[in-house]
């Protein structure tokens, strides 16, 4: 098949047009395309901070080679913008087919795990935070609270995202307090009979003394004054920090959510 592959004239969905590959046929219409996108997210991926995800969309092998060539080829200049952050490489598959695609050149694993745990009312972990709730209604307060969740988390939220998970049964989301100062969050609903727990997070200056594990103590508790009997959430398998607070807690893994096949580059 006779194509070309060329960058868009334009910017295109919060991309640049460097980091975006059309490809045409001979009548110049776009038939498949890739992109690759770049992150930065230490609170997540501290040993990889600069995360370059690239997708790409087509079902013709030779296509599919040209195009991975030319996003790889991307990641190492993005790469060299940034010589003293390790830069991982990255994709997520859905299929075996993707994933035969990517055994021979990805090595690194970094798949995200569904975990699950019971509800043990009887979980006492101190709580000395006071909590907030987040009103999803006010645009002030959830705007702020999504340039804050977007500066934390690799997958980006919006006002259409936030309105979306809020409608779930037995929303709730807080901001966790500690001497007048925000010092974390939780974003926790119930999904599929289960308490489902969204996001967690302590900002970095108050890491380690202990606030992930009262702000679970929280959780806990209030599902347990739901009479919910079990928990699951999602964890990045390349977040260590929250796979050691989970596991600590009796978390198991009980499948993977998605594939994610990866290279270092250093």
């Amino acid at each position: 098949m006779k194509h070309t592959i060329i960058h868009p004239k334009e910017d295109m969905a919060y991309n640049i047009k460097e980091n975006i590959f059309l490809v045409l046929d001979e009548k110049s219409e776009v038939i498949s395309h890739a992109y690759i996108y770049q992150s930065f997210n230490v609170f997540q991926t501290e040993q990889t901070p600069l995360l370059l995800y690239f997708y790409i969309e087509t079902e013709n092998e030779s296509i599919k080679n040209e195009l991975y060539q030319k996003v790889y080829e991307r990641a190492l200049e993005i790469k060299k913008i940034y010589p003293n952050l390790t830069a991982r490489f990255y994709t997520t598959c859905e299929t075996e087919r993707d994933l035969k695609f990517l055994k021979d050149r990805h090595h690194d694993d970094a798949s995200v795990y569904y975990m699950e745990n019971k509800v043990e009312a009887s979980f006492q972990g101190h709580i000395s935070l006071n909590k907030v709730l987040i009103d999803v209604a006010d645009e002030k307060v959830s705007q702020a609270y999504i340039e804050t969740h977007n500066r934390l988390f690799v997958t980006p939220m919006n006002d259409e995202k936030l309105k979306e998970i809020s409608n779930h049964q037995h929303f709730r989301m807080v901001y966790y307090y500690h001497n007048e100062a925000i010092i974390g969050s939780s974003k926790v609903y119930l999904k599929d009979q289960k308490g489902y727990i969204e996001t967690i997070w302590v900002d970095p200056k108050y890491q380690g003394q202990g606030f992930s594990r009262q702000i679970m103590a929280d959780i806990y508790q209030y599902f347990a004054n739901l009479r919910i009997d079990d928990l699951e959430l999602e964890v990045w398998s390349i977040n260590f920090k929250a796979l050691k607070l989970y596991h600590s807690l009796g978390f198991k893994k009980t499948k993977i959510h998605y594939d994610t096949p990866s290279i270092i580059l250093k």
